[in-house]
């Protein structure tokens, strides 16, 4: 069975295993502050699932999911730093820590997630998340995906839906108009991403284009 088709439930380590080959059981201690109530299920908190899964996803899928966490149910970094230092041991510990200080609620996507990782671990500037982006005279230009305010480098992700017709004249406009304004605009399909070098040259490059020293 493909494996994106099994479920993992976390248990009390007194209860039995299912029999179903799709369902994978995980035994452990819970606190009643690592469990939450949803549609009438008992399941685990965001802080806790987050360090339960830590071990099976990669850092940018990991970031991903800590930033989804974040947006959708307002986990805060502390609750979260707080829930994996309470386990002292567990595969994935090591990396779920690394992670808490990487994560930013305003990401609106998990490719813009891992978009933004993959940037911060070539080392170039920490970029802002998703800011305004003003003209000179104070007046709304457009938001952007991940933008180096200081360098006027814009670096955007585009999902499936920005294939779209309509979407794409969106883009090209909103983009043509922060071109006007002096800004490089870099755009990153999905396609793109299965080729990590080639993102981050074609950011680094035009970062110094604009003056940024390595």
């Amino acid at each position: 069975m493909a494996e994106q088709q099994v479920i993992h439930v976390t248990a009390p380590r007194t209860s039995a295993r299912p029999r179903r080959r799709d369902v994978r059981t995980h035994h452990a201690s819970l606190r009643d502050t690592e469990c939450a109530e949803v549609d009438g299920f008992r399941v685990t908190s965001p802080a806790r699932t987050y360090a339960d899964v830590a071990y099976r996803l990669s850092l940018g899928e990991l970031v991903a999911f800590g930033d989804a966490m974040m947006r959708k149910y307002g986990t805060s970094q502390r609750e979260l730093l707080a829930t994996i230092l309470r386990r002292k041991r567990y595969p994935g510990r090591l990396k779920a820590r690394a992670c808490v200080d990487l994560l930013d609620p305003r990401a609106e996507s998990p490719r813009e997630s891992e978009l933004r990782v993959l940037l911060l671990e070539a080392r170039l500037p920490p970029p802002s998340i998703n800011p305004d982006i003003l003209d000179e005279h104070g007046q709304f230009l457009a938001r952007g995906d991940i933008a180096f305010e200081e360098y006027r480098v814009l670096v955007e992700y585009d999902g499936a839906h920005h294939a779209e017709m309509r979407q794409r004249a969106h883009d090209a406009s909103r983009r043509a108009v922060l071109r006007e304004h002096g800004w490089i605009v870099v755009e990153i399909v999905g396609e793109d991403m299965r080729y990590p070098h080639r993102v981050i040259s074609r950011v680094s490059n035009a970062l110094l284009e604009r003056g940024w020293t390595p």
